[in-house]
């Protein structure tokens, strides 16, 4: 099993910690990320490294990453978490595409002609993301995505 196929898996727990949460934001853009990120990383292998990014579920997969990134964004403009983790949070978001888009465009770190050097820098990558993510819904309070006045159910109620 590649390393990149690890750390996909460990996708699953974001979207268990957003559905914990009631970030129903988080929820779907993850569900629609996890979902097309098996099937890139359980299939490119079969691919040569220069044609995996001429197969649509490769762009299907940036598309979900983009509605991820879009989506933690609007998230920080409606929850306040305080400082220094709001600081460092933004930070590592931020600096994400910084890494991943030049990368992607000179063939090195996770988009190396080396399989080895790719997967290894690829996994980092997630790893990042995964933590960012996960100390932002550890911080954040339950439920903040949801409308003015929401309540979850009560239990007892029918």
């Amino acid at each position: 099993m590649l390393p990149t196929q690890i750390t996909t898996l460990l996708m699953a727990t974001n979207i268990l910690h957003s559905y914990y949460k009631h970030n129903d934001i988080m929820f779907i853009t993850w569900m629609g990320l996890y979902t097309s990120s098996l099937i890139y990383h359980f299939t490119k292998t079969h691919i040569p490294i220069d044609l995996r990014t001429t197969r649509l579920i490769y762009y299907i997969d940036i598309f979900f990453c983009i509605c991820v990134y879009l989506g933690a964004y609007y998230n920080f403009s409606i929850v306040k978490i305080p400082q220094p983790y709001s600081i460092f949070i933004y930070t590592l978001h931020t600096v994400c595409p910084l890494i991943y888009i030049p990368a992607a465009k000179y063939k090195i770190l996770m988009w190396d002609t080396d399989m080895y050097t790719s997967e290894v820098w690829h996994s980092i990558f997630h790893l990042v993301v995964y933590s960012e993510t996960h100390l932002f819904l550890l911080i954040s309070p339950e439920g903040y995505s949801k409308p003015e006045g929401y309540s979850k159910p009560d239990a007892n109620s029918t």
